[in-house]
C-alpha cells in the first residue's frame, strides 16, 4: 500500500529524523522511500521508510531511540561473524508507517546493504537468515562521508520537518530499469532539483546491481576468490539486463 504526504507521515518523519539524532547516528533515506520524495510527489510506492546507516553504528543505541518515541524492533539480522554488530532491522509502530533500516557494509570501496531475500526471519526475530545474507551495493563515493548528505523537505509535509538525503543518490545502480521515467537529481541547498531523461523502463521484478554479493557467512568476505566471483556474475546480468532495455 502506498504512503501519501499526511499528518501521519508527518509525525513519522519528527520521529525517524529526531531517533536518529538522539542517538547521534548520521542516517539517510533510500531506496523507494527516496524515489519517491524525489519522483513522486513524496508517495512512497511500498508504504515503509528505507532508512540507512553505516555498518557498525551503534544499534541498541538506536533501537532505544526509537523506543522512547513507541516504535519496537521487530527483527533483526545479526552478523554471525560478530554477534555485537547487526546488517538489518525493522521497526513497527501501530498506526504509523513500518521503518526498515539496512547497515552499509564497507568492502574494497563499494557500500553494500544487507536484505532478507528469502523473508526468513520472522517478527521477533534477531537471528541469523538461515539462508545467509545477501548485498547489493553502489561505489562508496555517493556515501563516504557525511559531506555527501543533505537535509531536505518533504512534498507535502511541514517544511520544518526535514530528513536527511544523499546529494548523489545513485538510485540508477539498483533499479537501472525502474517502471517510471529515469530521472537523475541532485539535492541543491533544502530543495530537490530533478532533470528528467528520455528514456521509460519496464523492468518490473526489484532492485538489480552490478555489485551483488551472496554469502553463507559474513566470514567468506574474506575470501576475495569468491567474491571476485559473485561480482563477476552481478555485473553480466547488469549488463545483460541493459542490453535488454536498449532493445526495447
Amino acid at each position: 500500500m502506498s504512503l501519501k504526504p499526511s499528518p501521519v507521515m508527518e509525525k513519522a518523519i519528527r520521529i525517524i529524523d529526531y531517533s536518529f539524532r538522539r542517538s547521534g547516528t548520521h542516517y539517510w533515506l533510500y531506496f523507494g522511500a527516496l524515489w519517491g520524495l524525489c519522483q513522486n510527489a513524496g508517495t512512497i510506492p511500498d508504504g515503509d521508510f528505507d532508512m540507512c546507516v553505516y555498518y557498525g553504528s551503534d544499534w541498541k543505541k538506536i533501537v532505544k531511540s526509537f523506543h522512547s518515541y513507541g516504535y519496537t524492533m521487530s527483527k533483526a539480522m545479526l552478523n554471525d561473524a560478530d554477534n555485537k554488530h547487526i546488517m538489518y532491522c525493522g521497526f513497527n509502530k501501530p498506526g504509523f508507517p513500518h521503518v526498515c533500516l539496512s547497515f552499509w557494509y564497507l568492502h574494497n570501496g563499494i557500500r553494500y546493504y544487507c536484505h532478507d531475500q528469502l523473508f526468513e526471519l520472522k517478527n521477533g526475530d534477531v537471528a541469523v537468515p538461515p539462508s545467509g545474507y545477501w548485498f547489493k551495493g553502489v561505489p562508496d563515493f555517493f556515501v563516504h562521508d557525511e559531506t555527501m548528505f543533505k537535509r531536505t523537505e518533504w512534498p507535502g509535509i511541514n517544511q520544518q520537518y526535514k530528513i536527511t538525503v544523499p546529494m548523489l543518490p545513485a538510485l540508477d545502480y539498483l533499479y537501472p530499469c525502474w517502471p517510471y521515467i529515469k530521472q537523475r537529481f541532485h539535492v541543491l541547498g533544502y530543495s530537490v532539483d530533478v532533470e528528467k531523461e528520455k528514456t521509460i523502463s519496464v523492468y518490473r521484478h526489484g532492485a538489480i546491481s552490478p555489485y551483488m554479493v551472496h554469502v553463507k557467512s559474513m566470514r567468506q568476505w574474506q575470501d576475495e576468490k569468491y567474491i571476485k566471483s559473485q561480482l563477476e556474475e552481478s555485473m553480466n546480468k547488469w549488463k545483460l539486463k541493459l542490453k535488454e532495455l536498449r532493445t526495447l
